[in-house]
Order: structure tokens, then C-alpha cells, then sequence
């Protein structure tokens, strides 16, 4: 077999060729730079611009005592994270509107008066934006609907596993 300078040169020459990197290390290139672009553009598209939350605070008469015990004491026993608290009004299509108050804080009032068992009860929060967004509007209508008579005044509070029935007294909104 003949071995020739001129073939050796050849393979060691600037301008030859260089070997093919394997197929396996090709595609690997190709999927790893297509995901890179994926990531990349994802957030972008993915991520709306955020919306402020919204403050609420709730005036409510609450007749059912034993049912608002419980919901305290619920309250109380989660005092490192809070539960989100859900209101309930009845709408004037059938159904219910609700809210997810965040963060809520309870003050109670028991005014020791007239010969009832009652507790007057405000709850102050925040309403995510998004669901602020989507949630807020409708439930100010079954407010309103409320507020004239139109629909029964019966306010549903939803804490953990917790359920109080109660009527509306006060709702305020603000938008920092």
C-alpha cells in the first residue's frame, strides 16, 4: 500500500474539510437553540401587564351568633397564613355572585342591645386585580340590586370550611 506525503499534507491542510460532528450532536444543537428561542419569547407573550389590587371593606350584620364563632375561631387558629374569604350575593339572574378577599381582617361589634343575638361585623381586605377584573363589577350590581329591594339581602361568607349567612350593610371599594 502506498503512503503519500502529498495525502497527509492534505489532511492537515487550513483549507481541508474538518470532520462531521456525529447527527445526534447536530439535532442536540438544533432542539437546545429552538427551546432557547421558545423560552425566551414565552414571558414576553405570556406575561400581562399586572393590575392593581383593589381594597374592600364589608359591613355586615350577622344573626347566625353560633356560625360566626365558628368562623372566628377559624380566623384565630390561622393566624400564620390566612385564608382568602369568599362573598356570596345572590344575582338577579339566579345564581350568586362572588368575590375572594385576600388578607381579610375581621372586627366584630356585639352590641348588647334590643334582645338579640347579633353581630355586627366588618371585614377589610384586597381583591387580586385579575379578579377584580373579572368579578368586582358583577357583584357591585347584585349590591345595587339589593340595595333597592329588588333582590334578598343575603350575604354569604365563606372563610376555610366555615359558613356564615348574614345581611349587607356596607360596601366601599378603593383602588390605590
Amino acid at each position: 500500500m502506498a503512503w503519500s506525503l502529498r495525502g497527509a499534507a492534505a489532511m492537515h491542510s487550513p483549507l481541508a474539510r474538518p470532520p462531521r460532528p456525529p447527527r445526534l450532536v447536530l439535532h442536540l444543537a438544533h432542539a437546545l437553540a429552538v427551546l432557547g428561542l421558545l423560552l425566551a419569547a414565552a414571558p414576553a407573550a405570556a406575561a400581562p401587564a399586572s393590575l392593581p389590587d383593589v381594597d374592600v371593606m364589608l359591613v355586615a350584620e350577622i344573626p347566625d351568633t353560633a356560625g360566626w364563632l365558628a368562623m372566628h375561631q377559624e380566623a384565630i387558629g390561622t393566624a400564620g397564613s390566612t385564608k382568602p374569604l369568599r362573598l356570596g350575593l345572590p344575582a338577579g339572574v339566579g345564581g350568586t355572585r362572588w368575590l375572594r378577599v385576600d388578607e381579610p381582617k375581621f372586627s366584630v361589634a356585639i352590641v348588647p342591645t334590643g334582645g338579640r343575638r347579633l353581630v355586627k361585623l366588618a371585614v377589610t381586605g384586597r381583591l387580586a386585580g385579575s379578579d377584580a377584573l373579572s368579578g368586582l363589577v358583577p357583584f357591585e350590581h347584585a349590591a345595587i340590586e339589593v340595595q333597592a329591594g329588588a333582590l334578598p339581602n343575603e350575604l354569604s361568607l365563606i372563610y376555610g370550611l366555615t359558613v356564615v349567612s348574614g345581611r349587607l350593610l356596607e360596601l366601599y371599594f378603593s383602588r390605590p
